[in-house]
């Protein structure tokens, strides 16, 4: 029977430790707060609609009971009831502590709870905005704004999700009150909706007008790809390059201009053609507002390598039609006038051009000349002036070995 006792008063105190609870009259909504982040507490958050009216009272077994009220100013607990059930009507943390002192091993336990009026409002506001991020703010206010860890006192907020959206395709997965995020290059209407304790969803629309921009373009070479001419790209090219450069920027714009050549030039989209063998830089720069009274600005540059001029040639080909070297033509690059002549060893002419994209395919009226030694007499004027005022000048002369196969 003893034994029985035992295990009977072994079971109700872990009942008691299981059933530290306190019910409080008139409140619409509770939570267990998590101080540490992670697991809820046995402390309760209860939340009323308008005011707080009614009675906290606790259902945790024993016969005495000391009620406490928080006090926020000192960091400490004041006593003021010994009942099990007191009436409340002002927000703050109570704590109540129970105890049996007719057992000997005495359930001797507290337990916390604050009470809250969220009353949660919500606006949506750009705080502030720069060229380069905003800072967006829901206010959302409630009385009192935070609860307390009873360990350390340290202060927590009480917590909603806040799911913000925008009138553009841009997502943000921030959830918090306050949020900072990239400023965007077109007019926004932010949106942000929040569901309170008492699961109704409250929802405040702001409207921003952009003023970061940024400079885009895109260039595009009208040349052909030529073979034997030296031309790899922009960086490695041959003169003229004819460029079209189109403008491609974001933002509410109200000042465009390019720096090229040493010339500001207020087109949006350009036509422009290189012969300078020089390291040529391509600026686009752009304004929000206007040109003067502006407050962002972005600038997107490229630099165009047009390379001296070039001319050489090889010392045989094979016209025998598989596509390799089967024409006499030069490597050049760079070059405003072009003639050169091909005669064979009795002085007659049997190839002239004007075009150095072009080369002999080793037939004379027609007909395949025979194999053998050649000889070409070539000039060619780049597009730079050298110091005298003089285009720059190629001559080549030499011969070349036309082979056949057998």
């Amino acid at each position: 029977m003893n034994k029985f006792l035992f295990i009977l008063s072994a079971f109700m105190l872990g009942i008691c430790n299981l059933s530290a609870q306190i019910t409080a009259s008139g409140s619409v909504g509770y939570e267990n707060p998590k101080y540490d982040g992670e697991q809820p507490s046995k402390d309760i958050i209860f939340y009323y609609k308008d005011n707080i009216s009614g009675t906290l009272r606790c259902d945790l077994f024993g016969n005495y009971y000391t009620w406490s009220k928080y006090n926020i100013a000192k960091k400490e607990w004041e006593d003021f009831s010994t009942l099990q059930e007191i009436p409340v009507s002002e927000h703050g943390g109570y704590k109540v502590k129970v105890s049996d002192s007719r057992n000997p091993r005495a359930y001797n336990d507290s337990i916390h709870c604050w009470l809250i009026v969220p009353n949660l409002t919500i606006e949506a506001t750009v705080d502030r905005a720069d060229c380069f991020y905003i800072w967006l703010n829901a206010s959302a206010d409630h009385v009192p704004p935070v609860y307390y860890n009873p360990a350390d006192h340290e202060p927590y907020s009480v917590s909603y999700v806040f799911n913000w959206e925008t009138s553009t395709e841009i997502v943000i997965p921030d959830k918090q009150q306050s949020i900072r995020i990239e400023a965007p290059y077109e007019n926004t209407t932010y949106s942000v909706s929040v569901v309170d304790k008492f699961d109704e969803e409250l929802t405040s629309e702001v409207y921003y007008e952009a003023i970061a921009v940024k400079a885009e373009f895109r260039a595009e070479i009208l040349k052909a790809d030529i073979p034997h001419e030296v031309h790899d790209s922009i960086l490695f090219a041959s003169a003229p390059l004819d460029m079209r450069f189109f403008d491609e920027s974001l933002g509410n714009i109200g000042c465009l201009f390019w720096e090229i050549k040493g010339l500001e030039k207020r087109d949006r989209n350009l036509l422009e053609v290189f012969t300078e063998a020089r390291l040529e830089k391509v600026i686009l720069t752009v304004r929000n507002n206007n040109c003067i009274d502006y407050e962002c600005e972005d600038s997107i540059s490229i630099s165009i390598n047009v390379m001296a001029s070039l001319l050489e040639f090889p010392n045989a080909f094979t016209p025998n039609g598989d596509g390799i070297n089967d024409e006499f033509r030069c490597v050049y690059r760079s070059l405003n006038k072009y003639q050169i002549s091909i005669i064979n060893r009795w002085g007659r002419v049997v190839y002239t051009s004007t075009d150095p994209s072009k080369g002999w395919d080793g037939n004379v009226n027609g007909k395949p000349a025979p194999p053998g030694v050649y000889f070409y007499f070539a000039e060619a004027e780049g597009h730079n002036k050298l110091e005298n005022g003089q285009f720059e000048t190629h001559k080549k002369r030499g011969n070349v070995h036309l082979i056949r196969g057998k």
